[in-house]
């Protein structure tokens, strides 16, 4: 399976089944943990799932998905996003 499908198939399980785990994922789709671990990173590098504690994912809202994309790529967003921990960003990180 490309990795394209693999990301696609394991988003609409996280979307159906919130707060599932790489084990659960894999186990139903058919693919080794590993892959399934893979397409998470990707999907969390992607800003659209989020890891919580305990290994277990959950989709991304369209407003969260847009506000952790402008935290990201915008210099001058006053918040930072880290580990879901929003903070206010000192002037240093805004590159004034």
């Amino acid at each position: 399976m490309k990795e394209e499908e693999m990301d696609w198939e394991v988003y609409h399980l996280v979307v159906a089944n919130p707060g599932g785990d790489i084990a659960s994922f894999s186990s139903r789709i058919g693919c080794t943990s590993e892959e399934v671990r893979a397409a998470l990173h990707r999907l969390k590098s992607a800003l659209l799932v989020e890891e919580m504690e305990g290994g277990h994912f959950r989709a991304l809202s369209v407003q969260e998905m847009l506000i952790r994309c402008q935290a990201r790529y915008d210099r001058n967003f006053p918040l930072s996003i880290e580990d879901g921990i929003i903070r206010l960003k000192d002037d240093r990180e805004k590159g004034s």
